[in-house]
């Protein structure tokens, strides 16, 4: 997949060139404040790299984009472009610049936040981003590079959205000089994900690797380990059971592509399917997914084929954690509006249908924008062609808004002369609805801090412990920090935003906190006075870590306990069914 999408850019660079040296001269603009709608294609363009015919070749504001825009919990959009960029790049073959980091906001005004400077080694840069940004738990967008980093191999980024940038984790190879680093992989391509615990998962050309917030990577799982197993493996995706899922473009039993699962420990690592062929060595299923899959509200998974099915023009199809696979609906370029091999993911859409685009088809054979049902009723969204964007390999992505995100990494402009677009098809859908998949912690005390991890977050306008309101901040679409509120009760967390409410599956429990406790000092035997919250019910309270012989729950707020024999200096705790408070001050046995 990396190869593949590194030589669409080049080829984007060769026909971008001869096309750019017959555009007339005009006067440049930084941004595209309003849109630019084709009534025959339904679609709005938002953006053109290169700013196209309307002044000189400006590559400084990127080129080529690779990867999907995002929605950040601003509610503006986020993206990357695998060339352009103010810095140079040493290989001689690229468009000038290595990449940039980009903003945008909804209606179209554009800023580079960072251009990414070298893709040889370096300890502080990197070149050409060629997987989409992923706003983590601390608010800053993760992405990787194809080259670059301390070794030249390719890095994980992260930057703020102020452009302050920093590289994670520079990759390096076996077999090559890294130092006191242990050997992992080369050529990160794909979108990383997060996990609760705060962990990040991604894949390289070769492997599927998990990654500390400091950087630390492990190898899960190498392809080719096994027998018939997947190449060329595309971004991931977590299931309801925790576990992960990916396809592959490549491998299998006849080398048609997989799709597999394997734990975030590592552990468990399975081939769910290999598409094979048919009836007179026809891939009626479909063949090499080209995309990560989509979680289905059941569980299950949508995908995309690049090729195979009836006609060849490739499949959406859908599988269940046991590896059922079925396909949904056969793309055809026989009949129109006809639709043939899509390179991007399912979009499960907020009315309950899918989304996708395909590389070809449509009255141009420049590409589409299709809506499928369920049942695998297929409908034309929107056409695309030199004008708006060509050949869309960029994943679209739902927003807060209802409102549908993508780009082309070519075309674009009145001449068809831009290094890609960012669109927004004339279509609105239901804005979506929140959902919550865990709670960390699952306890605490009144005042501390909770993340909650699950989706849709951005615009979120209420969320209540229990039915009581808490103060709460978006850090992006997947997590908002929340602080357990006064009065609130051990219960289920609610998240409220346009789309409507999320509650979690389980119970948020609230732990008893102390603040303080009188006398600070004493003997065996004397009488203490805690205060702090959610007292009812406590089980047990410690003195240094000993059992108190008897305490008395005056209220939800107070305790008196009496100092056990044999106790010494330390903290005092206080336990209940939803966990166990401990003070920060210790008590002094005399």
């Amino acid at each position: 997949m990396l190869l593949r999408r590194t030589l669409y850019a080049s080829l984007f660079a060769v026909l971008s060139l001869v096309l750019v040296a017959h555009a007339p001269a005009q006067t440049t603009t930084d941004n595209y404040p309003v849109f630019y709608p084709d009534a025959t294609v339904n679609l709005n363009v938002l953006h053109i790299f290169d700013q196209d015919n309307l002044g000189p070749v400006n590559y400084s504001k990127g080129a080529n984009p690779v990867a999907e825009v995002m929605e950040g919990a601003d509610g503006n959009l986020y993206g990357t472009a695998y060339n352009g960029g103010s810095s140079g790049c040493q290989t001689p073959i690229s468009l000038p610049g290595c990449g940039i980091v980009f903003k945008m906001t909804p209606a179209g005004t554009f800023t580079v936040l960072y251009s990414f400077g070298a893709n040889g080694p370096s300890s502080s840069s990197a070149a050409h981003p060629n997987g989409g940004l992923l706003q983590g738990k601390d608010g800053y967008f993760y992405g990787t590079t194809r080259e670059g980093g301390a070794f030249g191999w390719g890095s994980v980024f992260k930057v703020n959205s102020a452009g302050k940038f920093a590289i994670v984790h520079s990759f390096c190879p076996p077999g090559q000089n890294c130092g006191v680093m242990t050997p992992d992989s080369a050529y990160p391509g794909a979108t990383l994900i997060q996990a609760s615990d705060g962990s990040f998962y991604g894949v390289t050309g070769g492997v599927i690797f998990k990654m500390t917030t400091a950087g630390k990577v492990t190898i899960l799982h190498t392809f080719g380990s096994i027998t018939n197993d997947g190449a060329q493996p595309n971004s991931l995706v977590f299931g309801k059971d925790g576990n992960i899922y990916g396809s592959t473009y490549a491998g299998g039993t006849t080398g048609g592509g997989t799709v597999f699962k394997i734990s975030k420990t590592g552990s468990g690592y399975t081939i769910l399917y290999s598409f094979v062929p048919g009836v007179n060595n026809n891939y009626a299923l479909g063949a090499n997914p080209l995309a990560r899959l989509a979680l289905a509200p059941d569980g299950s998974f949508y995908g995309t084929t690049y090729a195979g099915g009836s006609a060849g023009s490739g499949t959406i199809f859908k599988i269940t954690t046991a590896g059922v696979l079925t396909k949904i609906a056969d793309l055809v370029f026989t009949s129109s509006p006809f639709f043939q091999s899509p390179r991007t993911p399912v979009l499960v859409g907020s009315d309950g249908n899918l989304y996708t685009t395909t590389w070809r088809g449509g009255s141009f054979n420049d590409g589409t924008l299709l809506q499928s049902t369920t049942a695998g009723a297929l409908s034309l969204v929107s056409e695309l062609n030199f004008v708006n964007g060509v050949n869309p390999d960029d994943p679209i992505m739902l927003a807060s808004t209802g409102l549908i995100y993508g780009a082309t990494s070519g075309g674009g402009g009145t001449n068809g002369t831009g290094l890609g677009v960012i669109y927004s098809p004339a279509l609105t859908l239901a804005k979506p609805k929140p959902s919550i998949t865990s709670l960390v912690p699952a306890n605490a005390a009144i005042g501390k801090p909770v993340y909650l991890y699950g989706d849709y977050f951005v615009g979120t306008t209420s969320v209540k412990f229990n039915g009581t309101g808490a103060a709460f901040t978006v850090v992006s679409r997947q997590w908002i920090k929340a602080t357990v509120p006064a009065g609130a009760t051990t219960g289920p967390v609610s998240v409220v935003n346009a789309g409507g409410t999320a509650t979690s599956a389980s119970n948020f429990k609230v732990s008893p906190g102390i603040s303080s406790f009188t006398p600070t000092s004493g003997t065996v035997g004397t009488t203490v006075t805690i205060t702090g919250t959610s007292f009812t019910g406590a089980t047990k309270v410690t003195f240094g870590g000993l059992a108190a012989s008897s305490f008395t729950v005056n209220s939800a707020t107070q305790i008196t306990a009496m100092v056990p024999a044999g106790a010494v200096t330390g903290k005092v705790a206080v336990t209940t069914a939803s966990g166990t408070g401990t003070s920060t001050a210790s008590f002094t046995v005399n």
